[in-house]
């Protein structure tokens, strides 16, 4: 079996099990939760999702490609602990001016108080930074196994006290974010731990001034992908209710079981692609990575199809204050899947080193994203910003494309993408107009797997071993 689909299995396990356990969950918490507890919980997870690339200045991001820049070991454990104090530095800094600038944030959800529920999203940011270093270091070392250890303790630590701040206290929104902070917190000596094993803290300016080139790009790019991904919130919070982002929040978390999957897989591929394109017989690495990137657009396209597919039977399980999800989860999972055709793009622009590009490529779509909102929430309301999130992630795709010809060039074969396109185009229609019974899920079942019974067949795409 090749590294890549071992590797992805691995990691798949570290990160599908957890939210595979979540997503049994959700009927539990659409009964104990409201839309709106729901709502504020996912509020806080956004606001708490862009504290964390503020917290970590995306140094972290740097190990991916300049890890291998470094031969000697000594020379790696120096560029780990160095990324480990800018970290530690920036997260403490930035942690003391969010709370001394704690009004004018407060108004970012007006209809939600800062005490408490914007203090446990904050310490539960600063927490999240440590592990970065610990998971970014098992992805470049291609120890999976480690990852999905420490991702295993970490997800069991976080559900048990979720099943008790819930189901047993009743503490509702707040017990949700008090699990989440605990849990980090019992997982910050392991990481410490770690951290301190694989580093030499020595501090060198040369290796500071090589992240600081890598990351600061980094920066609006984690942060304009964080505003077409989870600014739409706010404006469905501004202009509708908690309830409306609660339901729509549902639907974003149903549509990311495409993220989980596909992210699992991108994990486990983007230290190869980099080793690969490094190579020092380029035309026998680009035809190993074009081979790959065949693999991954299939796979995109597999995991979208099935959850949309699937996509009526899990909303009709949870509480009848969510049904309306259903309608917002096939959008959301086509900008999902088009975010992840431009991520393969985006590869081959930063083996170049040219993080820039991408910069401004993010920047574009982030200003798209904010315009459409604007224009689109308050007319449609979750439904607009549904679709606001697959023109943003179009324009991406497309300009990633662009900059991709001028760059590490491998072209994906188009033919194969746009027929897959128009054949689960056609399906999810049909499966759209048919309503609920056990005989068509039985039918939906067996059509999955043929379709995995034919690429089973066609298997030498997976057979590379790399």
């Amino acid at each position: 079996m090749g590294s890549l689909l071992k590797n992805t299995i691995i990691y798949s396990l570290g990160r599908v099990l957890p939210q595979a356990v979540n997503f049994i969950l959700l009927p539990i918490y659409s009964e104990y939760l409201s839309p709106t507890q729901y709502g504020i919980i996912e509020s806080m997870v956004v606001f708490s999702t862009i504290l964390t690339v503020i917290f970590s200045f995306a140094t972290e991001r740097s190990m991916f490609r300049i890890y291998y820049d470094y031969k000697k070991e000594d020379d790696k454990k120096k560029f780990i602990g160095n990324t480990t104090i800018l970290i530690t530095i920036s997260a403490t800094f930035f942690l003391g001016l969010i709370f001394a600038l704690h009004r004018p944030i407060s108004k970012i959800y007006s209809d939600i108080p800062f005490d408490p529920y914007f203090v446990y999203a904050i310490f539960i940011a600063y927490a999240t930074t440590f592990a970065y270093i610990p998971q970014s270091l098992f992805q470049v070392k291609e120890k999976a196994f480690a990852f999905f250890i420490t991702s295993i303790l970490a997800f069991l630590l976080e559900i048990l006290l979720t099943i008790y701040f819930l189901i047993i206290t009743k503490e509702e929104a707040i017990g949700l974010l008090k699990a989440k902070l605990i849990a980090n917190l019992l997982m910050i000596p392991l990481y410490l731990y770690i951290i301190k094993r694989e580093s030499s803290f020595q501090i060198d300016r040369a290796i500071i001034k090589n992240i600081f080139l890598f990351s600061l790009p980094m920066m609006p790019i984690l942060l304009t992908s964080w505003v077409m991904n989870m600014s739409n919130r706010i404006f469905i919070e501004n202009y509708f209710t908690l309830q409306e982002v609660g339901i729509f929040s549902m639907a974003s978390k149903l549509s990311s079981v495409v993220t989980i999957l596909l992210g699992a897989l991108f994990t486990a591929y983007n230290p190869m692609f980099y080793r690969l394109a490094s190579n020092e017989d380029q035309l026998i690495a680009k035809n190993k990575i074009q081979e790959l990137n065949q693999l991954l657009v299939a796979a995109i396209f597999m995991v979208s199809f099935v959850v949309v597919l699937f996509s009526k039977e899990v909303v009709f399980i949870l509480n009848s204050r969510y049904q309306e999800a259903v309608f917002y989860i096939p959008i959301l999972v086509l900008a999902n899947a088009i975010n992840y055709l431009a991520g393969i793009y985006s590869l081959m622009i930063y083996q170049n080193k040219k993080s820039q590009i991408i910069m401004y490529i993010y920047i574009i779509g982030a200003v798209f994203s904010v315009i459409f909102n604007y224009v689109l929430v308050p007319q449609f309301g979750a439904f607009g910003a549904s679709w606001v999130n697959v023109i943003a992630s179009l324009m991406i795709l497309l300009l990633s494309i662009y900059y991709a010809k001028k760059n590490y060039y491998i072209p994906l074969q188009y033919t194969y993408i746009l027929l897959g396109l128009a054949i689960s185009v056609i399906i999810l229609y049909i499966n759209n107009c048919i309503n609920i019974s056990i005989l068509f899920f039985i039918v939906k079942i067996v059509l999955v797997l043929v379709v995995c019974f034919v690429l089973y067949k066609k298997r030498k795409l997976i057979n590379i071993n790399v």
